[in-house]
């Protein structure tokens, strides 16, 4: 029983949004909210309003941690590069003797 309703129906099925798309699905469920508030006045939103504000916040909080993720991934995987570039640059000497063995010999056992 909505007075009114927007809803996004894809055009395929989906699992993954890029970052723009997220934010335009924002707006759109802002949408039905910032309508009522221009033509009624904020004081007179609906509790249908309610509504998209609670799925907008839910949205914003998945892209958030997200972010968050992504932000964490991305610094334990340079800080991952980083350390073997490191190790790799020191030992050099030793990585070169460790391959050539390994060309001439195949396999290496023990020291």
């Amino acid at each position: 029983m909505a007075l009114s309703m927007v809803s996004q129906l894809p055009k395929k099925d989906k699992t993954s949004f890029s970052r723009k798309q997220m934010l335009a699905r924002l707006d759109v469920a802002m949408g039905g909210r910032v309508v009522e508030e221009l033509i009624f006045g904020e004081n007179e939103v609906t509790s249908g309003a309610q509504s998209d504000l609670k799925n907008a916040t839910n949205l914003a909080r998945r892209m958030v941690t997200r972010l968050f993720i992504e932000k964490e991934v991305r610094e334990l995987l340079e800080r991952a590069y980083d350390n073997t570039k490191t190790i790799l640059t020191t030992h050099r000497k030793e990585h070169n003797a460790l391959a050539n063995a390994l060309l001439e010999h195949e396999t290496l056992i023990g020291s």
